[in-house]
């Protein structure tokens, strides 16, 4: 009696066939919703492995731990680019930057070991990184990377023209490359004074590497690229302060060695902003940059200068190589024809009209060379020597 009335309580006064059907119903409820439901339930994941706050903007920088590159690399971190720099020391490159503060702007700097001109450090920089994700590519070149204690043929021509190709490669927006003034005038004072100092030439290695960027340039339509010939650069605490804090962006390369170009120069923070600047200008270009009263950030400038052109003939690296050279040499030539004319006149003549006439002779050597070599180009003397 009393299991019955536990039975009819249980049941509800349903019947056995009936109470095992609905248990079997809710067993299979139970089993459909724990299968189903977290399939509903489960976010969608995304298929990207881009980072998200790089928004497809990613800066590959060369010199980067130099003054010049830090500074750019700020600028390129203040204007929300995720930046990777190519070092030789990526220790060196991390103490280096850690005057950041800013844990957002640590998040979107990277830093990649190699060499440039070996021909294995620069494709491996254009690699994906687990830190910018797979789907994150270089999309803009700042070639900044230079200076006394550069190997010039490694790295202002090979350097470039692997960066060139790996852009082109990559279907990179942009490069900009920081080249110097008067590389193309070999008998130009700065030129044969910079290329009598190193045994490599590196004004002569600056015009390679602009070249080799202007041939893969013709080849890639796609790819826009800003050569900055840049005068006597400046280290900004030796900057006059009454100095212009713009710049003149000019083209030819004709720069009076005695001008501003010389003369105050620019400071290393106007490089740095001029080369942000390039970066975002649409086409291809070679100017020359020195202070002056154009604002940095004036994009709007590079509409009135004219691009380069995809029909003009580029010189062979070996005649760019010979041509300086040859410029060195008649510079000693000169120079050591002066001093023994001036040692003839002192012994012949006596040391007051011997002196009055040295004078005479330097100053007539100064005059044939401003006038019929100073502004000689390497296209213009590689055209004369074939006809």
């Amino acid at each position: 009696m009393i299991h019955e009335n536990i039975r009819q309580r249980c049941c509800g006064g349903y019947g056995s066939s009936t109470l095992i059907a609905l248990v079997a119903l809710c067993l299979m409820f139970s089993m459909w919703e724990g299968i189903i439901q977290p399939v509903v339930a489960a976010p969608t994941e995304s298929t990207s492995t881009a980072a998200p706050y790089c928004q497809g903007r990613l800066a590959l920088v060369t010199g980067g731990t130099g003054q010049t590159g830090r500074l750019a690399t700020m600028d390129l971190l203040r204007d929300g680019f995720c930046v990777r720099i190519l070092t030789r020391s990526i220790s060196k490159g991390e103490h280096k930057f850690q005057i950041l503060d800013d844990e957002e702007q640590r998040q979107r700097l990277d830093f990649v070991e190699g060499t440039l001109g070996d021909g294995v450090s620069v494709p491996k920089a254009f690699e994906s990184s687990q830190r910018f994700g797979a789907d994150t590519a270089v999309s803009h070149v700042v070639f900044i990377a230079g200076g006394e204690d550069a190997d010039f043929d490694a790295v202002n021509h090979r350097g470039v023209a692997e960066c060139a190709k790996q852009a082109a490669v990559a279907e990179s927006e942009s490069m900009v490359v920081v080249s110097a003034a008067w590389v193309s005038k070999p008998y130009s004072l700065a030129s044969v004074l910079f290329n009598s100092l190193y045994d490599d030439l590196p004004m002569s290695k600056h015009l390679q590497g602009e070249d080799a960027l202007r041939e893969i340039g013709r080849e890639h339509p796609s790819l826009n690229y800003v050569v900055l010939r840049a005068g006597r650069l400046v280290p900004d605490h030796e900057y006059p302060p009454d100095a212009a804090d713009g710049l003149w962006i000019a083209q030819d390369d004709d720069f009076a060695f005695f001008g501003p170009a010389g003369n105050p120069g620019m400071s290393q923070t106007l490089l740095a902003r001029s080369v942000v600047t390039a970066m975002k200008v649409k086409g291809k270009y070679t100017v020359q940059i020195t202070s002056g009263s154009t604002l940095p950030d004036d994009v709007a400038i590079y509409s009135t200068l004219v691009q380069d052109s995809a029909s003009s003939t580029l010189v062979a690296p070996e005649e760019i190589d010979r041509w300086h050279q040859q410029a060195v040499t008649d510079l000693k030539v000169m120079f050591a024809s002066i001093c023994v004319g001036t040692l003839v006149l002192f012994v012949l003549l006596g040391w007051k009209l011997g002196f009055v006439l040295s004078l005479l002779i330097i100053g007539a050597s100064a005059w044939i060379w401003s006038v019929y070599w100073l502004n000689l180009s390497v296209a213009s003397l590689a055209a004369s020597a074939k006809k």
